[in-house]
């Protein structure tokens, strides 16, 4: 019983069979001699009796009766060898067959039970630390882009969704992009917004290019998606970067900017700022802490000029709890 735990599962799977083999020879090895000692007692007297019957007669009788004998004592050998043809491996068939009679089915079962439900503790001990140690690096990685870190990844960029467009659908964004910013980098960072928007306030449009043309957030984008033109080989890159690559230049709750003609007012703390010159004034934005109130009634939280020419992009508050509860 000591061994037991050694037994593998093709054991289990033949133990049955071997109980009640081990068992019958059992009974053939004490019966099967004491058998052939009688019949070949019978054999000697007929053949001396009766002198009818030739030699040869009675020695082929002797050999038959020896062939039978030595059949039955080989059935085990047989029986290994069948196992090791069908796949089953002739040593858990001989281990098998060292402890048939020793233990029973029944107790096989249980250890082989303990050790499964042994194994799958130790599986499912090891998945959860993976899962926490994944789960605790995303969540850094997460408080650090909530608490204004612009580098989630080591270019500075952030990871978002990847789309799969077609040459004319990039190109149709890009070209958006690039009128709204006028540069590669400015591109970029129109298309982060694109997206984000996109994935935050969605509504019923059912993809980002019928987003951005129908939504009416972007200025001429009907047009300007019906109608591209060509735009310069960086300003394609960069977008199809953020897009189709996923690299977004800034984080996935970005989801506002506006021209300064279009901010009624800037607010940083208790300092309140209304003037036109104020407003253009790009060292009144401080990141996460001025809020921007624009003349479509939208307010904001600054979060940076993506170039020194860029409007100023920020988050609202629905976008940033939107975020916030999809990656708690």
């Amino acid at each position: 019983m000591l061994y037991i735990l050694d037994i593998d599962q093709s054991c289990l799977n033949i133990l049955s069979v071997l109980y009640f083999l081990k068992e019958v020879l059992k009974v053939a090895y004490i019966v099967i001699p004491i058998g052939l000692i009688v019949m070949l007692t019978v054999d000697f007297f007929k053949g001396v009796i009766n002198f009818g019957e030739t030699n040869s007669k009675i020695f082929s009788i002797i050999m038959r009766r020896i062939i039978y004998t030595m059949t039955i004592f080989i059935i085990p050998t047989t029986v290994f060898a069948l196992f090791d043809i069908i796949g089953v491996a002739s040593n858990d068939s001989e281990m098998c067959w060292t402890y048939a009679g020793e233990v029973s089915i029944s107790e096989v079962k249980n250890v082989m039970k303990n050790n499964q439900e042994k194994i799958k503790k130790e599986i499912d001990a090891a998945r959860a630390e993976i899962i926490s140690r994944i789960n605790v690096k995303d969540k850094t990685a997460i408080r650090n882009v909530v608490a204004g870190s612009e580098d989630t990844n080591a270019d500075g960029t952030t990871l978002g969704k990847k789309y799969n467009l077609t040459e004319k659908e990039l190109k149709s964004l890009a070209y958006v992009a690039y009128r709204e910013q006028g540069s590669a980098k400015g591109a970029a960072a129109e298309a982060t917004l694109m997206a984000n928007r996109y994935e935050l306030h969605r509504g019923k449009h059912k993809s980002l290019v019928k987003y951005v043309r129908n939504s009416g957030w972007f200025a001429h984008s009907k047009d300007r998606i019906d109608h591209p033109k060509n735009v310069p080989g960086k300003v394609l890159s960069a977008v199809k970067d953020v897009l189709v690559n996923g690299n977004r230049t800034m984080p996935l709750y970005i989801d506002e900017h506006d021209w300064f003609g279009d901010i009624a007012k800037l607010k940083t703390g208790s300092a309140t700022i209304t003037s036109s010159s104020g407003i253009k004034k790009r060292s009144n934005y401080k990141k996460n802490k001025t809020k921007v109130y624009n003349k479509m009634s939208s307010v904001y939280t600054f979060y940076c000029f993506p170039t020194p020419t860029s409007d100023p992009f920020g988050y609202t508050a629905g976008g940033k709890s939107k975020y916030d509860k999809a990656n708690k």
